[in-house]
């Protein structure tokens, strides 16, 4: 595609640096976070459209798009990075291409629940439930955007639940080590950030909810 990078790195990098630039605050990608810049770089949205979003994103008060800075993610830029790459697919070819929407989303969400319980693991338990709920709320079609954030929800208190005491001390270790001035709540949310992470890479766990498709 054109103009796609052709550095994942780099890609990663500036994008990354360029929201913590808008950002001003401290902080580490969540697993969400990761999914969705991994998702832009997937679909070839380019590094320029990425940038161009981002800055659409934190443009207040002209969009309202964010409640704070402090609180802002990758995840709810996500809608205004895809109407900066719109933009540019326009500039392209002078008309706006056709959009999978809705419908599509909910079917890939099938098939990478589907996939998942195929070979899924035995723990944590209640995992394999929650992914049956997915396949089955993806199939029905009166399954609404907001019942799979509340599943996503579901899952990563299960994992968080259950996650090993191990993977826990990693979790903080790997927070102190990048993050070392971090503390109290702030702390204990990129722990929690980091953990989900390692867990859903431990058990090979993919997401179920819109944003990530």
């Amino acid at each position: 595609m054109d103009n796609r990078p052709t550095d994942r790195s780099r890609y990663f990098r500036d994008a990354s640096r360029a929201f913590l630039k808008l950002r001003g605050a401290p902080f580490i990608l969540s697993a969400r976070e990761l999914h969705v810049l991994a998702s832009w770089e997937k679909e070839g949205i380019p590094l320029a459209s990425v940038l161009e979003g981002l800055e659409a994103a934190f443009r207040r008060p002209a969009s309202g798009a964010l409640p704070g800075r402090a609180k802002a993610s990758l995840v709810s830029c996500d809608a205004f990075v895809r109407k900066a790459y719109d933009r540019h697919r326009e500039r392209a070819v002078g008309r706006r291409p056709p959009s999978e929407g809705r419908p599509g989303r909910k079917e890939r969400i099938r098939r990478e629940a589907a996939a998942f319980l195929e070979d899924a693991p035995a723990e944590p338990p209640g995992l394999k439930d929650l992914f049956l709920r997915a396949v089955r709320l993806a199939e029905n079609e009166d399954g609404r955007e907001a019942d799979f954030a509340r599943l996503e929800e579901e899952i990563e208190e299960l994992l968080l639940k259950h996650g090993p005491d191990e993977e826990r001390r990693k979790a903080e270790r790997q927070v102190r080590r990048e993050a070392p001035s971090a503390s109290g709540m702030e702390l204990e949310n990129m722990v929690r950030a980091r953990l989900l992470k390692n867990l859903r890479v431990r058990y090979r766990v993919p997401f179920v909810s819109y944003p990530y498709f």
